[in-house]
């Protein structure tokens, strides 16, 4: 048996939209209790950087395609900086956890790059 690790070669985000932490924690308290979820939301967090992804539908062929040429695409990437880690963020509406992220490459690049798109503001 042959097994092969190809690790993708490219992320495209097509929209980047930053807010402050407070905000993206209200937001997604707030996006949880509106659609009834009883649920605790998780945001991740690498390097500074918390962020959640907008995936496009991963069934679309198109994405599949791009996927396996090694090209992944997100629909929008909204990122908040918060320089220290905490497992959870409580709010008096809910609490969001957060998920340290940093052992994964992919997103330790996604936050250097959003970094990069605070500097050219």
């Amino acid at each position: 048996m042959q097994i092969s690790i190809e690790p993708y070669k490219k992320i495209v985000i097509h929209e980047v939209v930053e807010i402050a932490f407070n905000d993206l924690i209200d937001q997604m308290i707030h996006q949880t209790r509106s659609v009834g979820g009883a649920t605790i939301p998780m945001l991740s967090w690498c390097n500074g950087i918390a962020f959640q992804i907008s995936p496009f539908n991963p069934n679309s062929e198109e994405i599949i395609k791009e996927s396996l040429k090694g090209t992944i695409h997100y629909s929008a990437v909204t990122f908040a900086m918060k320089e220290g880690f905490e497992r959870e963020i409580i709010r008096p509406a809910g609490t969001v956890l957060l998920v340290n992220q940093g052992a994964n490459a992919n997103f330790a690049a996604l936050a250097e790059a959003m970094k990069e798109s605070r500097r050219v503001k």
